[in-house]
C-alpha cells in the first residue's frame, strides 16, 4: 500500500455514505452511491463507482459485504 501524502491525509478530507440495510440488502442504494459520486468530485477524489460496487469497497462487516457480492 502507497500512502498519498495529500490533503486527506494532512486534513482528513474524505466521503462517506452510511446505507442502512433491509434483509441484508441497502436501502435507497443508487440514491447513496449517487451523492457519495458527488461529494467525491467535489474533493476531486478518484473513484470507480463500478469497482465499489462490485468489490464493496468500504463496507464493515461480513454480513454487509455479503448484500453487494454477485
Amino acid at each position: 500500500m502507497r500512502l498519498q501524502m495529500d490533503e486527506g491525509y494532512y486534513f482528513g478530507i474524505g466521503a462517506f455514505e452510511t446505507m442502512a440495510l433491509e434483509d441484508g440488502e441497502p436501502v435507497f442504494f443508487d440514491r447513496h452511491m449517487d451523492r457519495l459520486e458527488e461529494a467525491v468530485k467535489y474533493f476531486g477524489i478518484f473513484f470507480e463507482r463500478k469497482t465499489a460496487e462490485k468489490n464493496g469497497v468500504g463496507i464493515s462487516g461480513p454480513e454487509q459485504r455479503k448484500a453487494f457480492r454477485a
